[in-house]
């Protein structure tokens, strides 16, 4: 049988459109977990356990958020067919509305909260770069409502 060209992932790819939709449906309040692919409520004594015993944090997880969406701007970058740069922009897009509700649930972590807003802005940059592939409006980044004292 022969499978058009132009209908073949490689398994990177679709492992690296695989990671933005984790990203992607992070709720507010959560917390990623990357090793077992789960969300914890953020103000679960559990989650804070369980994060701890695999070694996350939130710098654990910005780093982790930051390699995914590199990958896919990479992946991006290496891809010949239309199709398929559609499909990544696309999904970069709606993934950003998980970075935008980890804003939210890190407002009270400078540290975490200030590396999101930065990575947030740098994905909303590359979007608009490259705007022609998909004509849809761009997300805003949610401006920080949280004041230090």
């Amino acid at each position: 049988m022969n499978i058009p060209q132009s209908i073949l992932w490689s398994d990177n790819l679709s492992r690296c459109l695989v990671d933005l939709k984790f990203v992607e449906k992070i709720n507010q309040g959560e917390k990623p977990c990357f090793v077992k692919r789960i969300y914890i409520p953020s103000d679960s004594w559990f989650g804070s356990v369980y994060r701890f015993v695999y070694n996350e944090s939130g710098r654990d997880a910005h780093q982790r958020i930051r390699s995914i969406f590199h990958d896919a701007m990479e992946y991006f970058n290496n891809i010949k067919l239309d199709e398929q740069k559609v499909v990544i922009v696309q999904q970069i897009r709606e993934s950003v509305k998980g970075v935008q509700n980890l804003l939210i649930t890190y407002e009270r972590c400078p540290d975490v909260y200030t590396n999101l807003e930065v990575l947030l802005t740098e994905i909303t940059t590359w979007i608009k770069r490259y705007d022609i592939y998909t004509p849809v409006p761009i997300p805003q980044p949610i401006t920080n409502t949280y004041i230090l004292n």
